[in-house]
């Protein structure tokens, strides 16, 4: 096993792609992405090898958003998968950078798998051609398969965020993640989460929000084909789609919820920015009417347990941070609340209403 390095200068490798291609990778490995980029690697990947570890430092991770002047790590891809699981290879996590399919041409995914056993987590996915049919975030088409899709986000995929196709039996968990804005081109088969194919497949749903994810029939929770089995806890749509598909539930869903920067007075996740790409999907602070924010306690539910830290390294609330309250957010994110954030609001610790605006620093 060897640990190596991909860096825009000074590493082992100057993309992604050249390090998991090196004729001496082997299975165990550990690739660290570092440093500072001032561009995008643009090399599609292919995962050759198991029980790989591919992450990124401190320098080189997003902080859970893209911002305008990036110099975190993005895998920015056309014409190609920006990543592909080789055939049969398992055991890989992967994680903690932005990942960008930037094609116009059907099919071009932001990561493909087939036969494979693996984990994603903290990863952010957004499509920016915005145009490609056939384009998902993650296109699962494999048999004998567990996919493990924990804290990322996906945005602007034009089939589906997370789809499933082909044949074979295969296991999906999806553990605190949002998605929104996916699906337009392909009809009664896209949405946000998509199953439409021959096999059987159990998925596994908690601490997830799908909203506004719109299309000819598209839905945030979409069932067009296929055997599936649903266990889905304390999460969101925005159609009342997961009414019409959950088989079992250890934990409160929450329907028809709209996707919002102000409040309209309810029945909403409240985020910074949804309007204007590349999003800040953080959760406002308003636990009147952000119905994701201060939700429920069940830190583990259809075998899943949510992370102690969310997507951006906050502290999830049950995990003890006596500002952000007792309960859980839904999605990828921790509200930061405002008193710790600077603001001077102050809550009550049961109600977590204001007590008291103060220009106190």
């Amino acid at each position: 096993m060897a640990d190596e390095t991909v860096a825009e200068s000074g590493g082992n490798y100057t993309t992604l792609a050249s390090a998991m291609a090196d004729a001496g990778r082997e299975d165990g490995d550990t690739i660290t992405i570092t440093g500072t980029w001032s561009v995008a690697d643009t090399a599609a990947v292919t995962v050759q090898d198991d029980n790989q570890t591919i992450t990124a430092d401190a320098n080189s991770a997003h902080a859970g958003k893209e911002t305008g002047s990036p110099t975190y790590y993005r895998l920015a891809v056309g014409a190609a998968h920006c990543i592909t699981m080789g055939n049969d290879v398992n055991g890989q996590l992967i994680e903690k950078f932005v990942i960008l399919q930037t094609g116009t041409g059907s099919s071009d995914e932001g990561l493909r798998t087939a036969n494979n056993t693996f984990t994603l987590r903290n990863l952010i996915f957004r499509a920016t051609g915005a145009s490609g049919a056939d384009q998902d975030g993650i296109h699962q088409g494999g048999n004998n398969a567990t996919v493990t899709i924990e804290q990322c986000y996906f945005t602007d995929f034009r089939r589906g965020g997370i789809t499933k196709q082909s044949s074979g039996t295969s296991t999906i968990n999806i553990n605190s993640c949002g998605i929104y804005n996916c699906g337009g081109t392909d009809g009664t088969e896209d949405g946000g989460i998509t199953a439409n194919h021959s096999g059987t497949v159990t998925w596994n749903i908690h601490n997830t929000w799908a909203v506004g994810n719109s299309g000819t029939n598209a839905a945030d929770f979409q069932e067009t084909a296929g055997t599936n089995t649903y266990n889905i806890s304390n999460c969101i749509d925005g159609d009342n789609s997961i009414a019409g598909i959950v088989d079992t539930s250890e934990g409160t869903n929450f329907a028809s919820r709209a996707i919002s920067e102000t409040t309209a007075g309810g029945d909403e996740i409240m985020v910074q920015e949804k309007d204007t790409a590349p999003y800040d999907l953080t959760l406002r602070d308003d636990s009147t009417n952000n119905d994701a924010q201060e939700v429920h306690t069940d830190s583990e539910a259809e075998g899943l347990t949510i992370p102690t830290t969310d997507i951006a390294g906050t502290t999830r609330n049950s995990a003890g941070s006596p500002v952000e309250g007792t309960n859980y957010d839904i999605g990828p994110f921790e509200v930061v609340a405002a008193a710790a954030s600077g603001a001077g609001i102050f809550r009550h610790p049961l109600t977590r209403q204001p007590l008291l605006h103060s220009l106190l620093r």
